[in-house]
C-alpha cells in the first residue's frame, strides 16, 4: 500500500522576488526529502516537479538540457529564478538599511543577513556588525561598539541586554507614576490664574493650606479677600501681587498649571480643560435677558453669526444659552462638557448642553476660544480671557510697571495679605443693593 504525500506549498511563479523566494522554497523541500529520508535523485526530481506546481512546469517545459536528475533540474530553475545580479546595486542596499524604531536587534540582523546574500561579500559577519553599528538607532549600542573591541556575536548579545534592561526601566517607571498619581488623584482642583474654580475638599479633612490667589489661610471663612481685585503685576482680575504666578515666568502672563495635584501640566491657552469647575458671574438665575442699565454689551461674529454678548470679567468660560446657539448659521458639532458652571449666587450648577470651539472676532481682532451652551434662557458671556484677547478689556502695563518696582523695591511690606492697625476707615457701601452669598 503506497504511503500518501504530506503536503507541501508550490512555488508562486509571477510574485516579485523570485530569486530569494526560489532559494527558500528549495531548501525547504530538500529538508523535506532529509525528513522522509528520500535519497534516490529521480524520485527527488519526481517530487521536485510535483511539489513546485503548474506554472514551474511550464516553465520547465522550455528549458533546454534538463538532465534525468534532480540536481540537473534543480540548476536549470534557480539559473532561470536567478537572472544575473548587479552586485554594486545589492551592496547599495545593505548600506542604506537602517533599524527602525520598533524593530529589535534580532530582526535587525536577520535583515541585513538576506540583504547579504546577495552581495557577494568575503566576510559577511564583519560587514553585517559594521552596519548594525552605524544602522543600529541605539546611541549607547553603537558607543560601546565603538569603544570596544567586539564580534558580532558579542555586538548583538550587548543589544539584546540593553533592549532588556530600557524595557524593565520603562515598566517600573510606568508603574511608579501611576502609584503616584494614585494616591495624589482627588485631592481638590485647584484655582488657576483669574478664573476662580470650586475647590472641592473632603468633608472630612478639615486641613488649612495656603490660599494661591490671597496668600491667606484657606478655606476662607467668607470670601476670598482677592475676590474682584486686580493683580498690581500682571492686571488680571481675582488675586494679589505677592502670589502672582506671572512673576515666575521671566515676566510673561503664560504658565503652567496643576490639574488634581498630579504631575501633569498644560499650557495656559488650552482653556477648555474639563476638568475644571466654573463660576459665571454674570448670570443670575430668573432674571436673565432682563435689560439692566449700564451692563457692558457689545456685538462679536461667533462662527460668523452676530451675537450679542455680556463682558464678565468674572466670568471663567465663555457661555451662550440654547436659543443663541440655535441661530447659529453654522452650527458646530457639540462634544461633552464635564465642567460644572454656577450662576452668581447660586450653589446649584447650570445644566450645559455641550461645548465648541469657536471662532471670536470683532471689528478690529479675532480669536479662538472654547465655548459652552446653556440649557435654557440665561443669556451670554465673554470672559475675561476671550475679552483680553479681543483687546475689549485694556491692560495697561505702565501702570503695572510702576507698582512692580514700587513692590520690589519695598518687598518686605508687600508679603502676605496685609494688615492696616489703629486706623479707622469709612467702607462706603450701597445700601439699596441686597446682599448674595456664593459658595466657595
Amino acid at each position: 500500500m503506497a504511503a500518501s504525500l504530506p503536503i507541501f506549498p508550490s512555488f508562486p511563479v509571477h510574485e516579485n522576488n523570485a530569486e530569494i523566494r526560489w532559494r527558500k522554497w528549495i531548501s525547504r523541500l530538500e529538508n523535506l526529502f532529509i525528513g522522509l529520508n528520500i535519497k534516490d535523485s529521480k524520485r527527488q526530481r519526481a517530487l521536485l516537479l510535483h511539489y513546485a506546481g503548474e506554472d514551474v512546469n511550464e516553465v520547465f517545459d522550455t528549458l533546454d538540457n534538463t538532465g534525468e536528475d534532480f540536481a540537473a533540474a534543480k540548476h536549470k530553475l534557480t539559473a532561470y529564478f536567478a537572472p544575473k545580479k548587479n552586485t554594486e546595486y545589492e551592496i547599495y542596499k545593505f548600506r542604506q538599511a537602517k533599524q527602525t524604531s520598533d524593530e529589535t536587534i534580532d530582526s535587525f540582523h536577520t535583515r541585513l543577513r538576506q540583504l547579504a546574500v546577495n552581495c557577494e561579500f568575503t566576510e559577511t559577519s564583519k560587514e553585517v556588525k559594521s552596519q548594525i553599528i552605524q544602522g543600529c538607532h541605539s546611541t549607547r549600542l553603537r558607543r560601546k561598539a565603538l569603544r570596544e573591541d567586539t564580534t558580532l556575536e558579542g555586538l548583538i548579545s550587548s543589544a539584546r541586554a540593553l533592549e532588556l534592561s530600557e524595557k524593565q526601566a520603562t515598566e517600573i517607571e510606568q508603574s511608579d507614576k501611576q502609584s503616584a498619581n494614585a494616591v495624589r488623584k482627588g485631592v481638590g482642583k485647584r484655582r488657576n490664574g483669574p478664573r476662580f474654580l470650586q475647590t472641592q475638599t473632603d468633608q472630612n479633612v478639615k486641613k488649612k493650606t495656603t490660599c494661591r490667589n490671597c496668600g491667606g489661610d484657606f478655606p476662607h471663612a467668607n470670601k476670598c479677600p482677592a475676590f474682584g481685585k486686580s493683580c498690581n503685576s500682571c492686571k488680571k482680575l481675582n488675586h494679589f501681587a505677592s502670589v502672582c504666578r506671572s512673576k515666575r515666568m521671566d515676566g510673561t502672563s503664560t504658565f503652567k498649571r496643576k490639574v488634581n495635584k498630579v504631575d501633569n501640566y498644560e499650557h495656559d491657552d488650552a482653556r477648555d480643560s474639563s476638568s475644571d469647575d466654573g463660576y459665571v458671574f454674570g448670570l443670575r438665575e430668573n432674571t436673565v435677558n432682563k435689560v439692566q442699565k449700564g451692563q457692558p454689551k457689545i456685538n462679536v461674529k461667533i462662527n460668523n453669526s452676530n451675537v450679542d454678548i455680556l463682558i464678565d470679567t468674572g466670568s471663567s468660560i465663555n457661555v451662550i444659552d440654547e436659543s443663541t446657539f440655535e441661530n447659529i448659521k453654522c452650527k458646530p458639532k457639540l462634544s461633552h462638557a464635564d465642567t460644572k458652571v454656577f450662576a452668581y449666587g447660586s450653589d446649584k450648577n447650570l445644566k450645559l448642553m455641550g461645548k465648541f470651539h469657536a471662532t471670536i472676532e470683532t471689528d478690529h481682532k479675532i480669536t479662538t476660544a472654547p465655548v459652552y451652551v446653556m440649557k435654557g434662557r440665561y443669556g451670554n458671556l465673554l470672559c475675561y480671557d476671550t475679552s483680553v484677547d479681543l483687546s475689549i478689556v485694556p491692560v495697561i502695563s505702565s501702570v503695572a510697571d510702576k507698582h512692580e518696582i514700587l513692590c520690589n523695591k519695598y518687598s518686605d511690606v508687600f508679603n502676605g495679605i496685609g494688615k492696616l492697625k489703629d486706623e479707622k476707615v469709612k467702607i462706603h457701601i450701597d445700601g439699596s443693593v441686597k446682599p448674595v452669598i456664593t459658595t466657595t
